[in-house]
């Protein structure tokens, strides 16, 4: 999951996503405990984790709510952004009713910052619009090795 390679969630920590009728179905919680693998030292920091885990995943994020006071805790809510051309699961409902269930809730307490709770469940399809994943660029797109530079220059250049 690409959420615990981000550090976004401890390995610990579960998320049930193999039956859509638990009530917990896509839900991290741990009782207002971090959910992710550290603290973060700003709310840009964890925002910034947030928003590479979904472009990652194929959608963007955007803040939902904040309260942020300085020296004082804060909270933020970080849902999934509606994107022209997203094609919802739901076909029945207007399209200006539907809303994706996906958010991250963060809270500041005393000076870091923790990742609270998660649904990670989309109505939607993913990847409207969005270039290949890094992962998916580091396998087509690998970095050429010496010999094949060198061929490529004995060829007329590279690309």
């Amino acid at each position: 999951m690409a959420a615990r390679e981000l550090g976004l969630l401890r390995v610990d920590v579960q998320v049930h996503l193999d039956d859509p009728a638990r009530p917990d179905f896509s839900f991290a919680y741990d009782r207002q405990a971090n959910l992710a693998a550290e603290e973060f030292s700003s709310q840009k920091a964890v925002h910034a984790v947030c928003k590479e885990f979904a472009i990652e995943c194929g959608f963007q994020i955007f803040v939902k709510q904040s309260s942020i006071k300085p020296d004082n805790p804060g909270n933020a809510k970080y849902e999934c952004k509606k994107l022209n051309g997203v094609q919802f699961f739901d076909t029945d409902s207007p399209e200006d009713k539907l809303q994706c269930p996906f958010y991250i809730n963060v809270y500041k307490s005393e000076v870091k910052w923790k990742i609270t709770k998660v649904n990670f469940a989309h109505n939607h399809k993913k990847n409207v619009g969005f270039p290949p994943s890094r992962a998916l660029r580091a396998r087509f797109h690998a970095p050429l090795a010496p010999s094949a530079i060198r061929l490529k220059k004995l060829r007329g250049g590279l690309y």
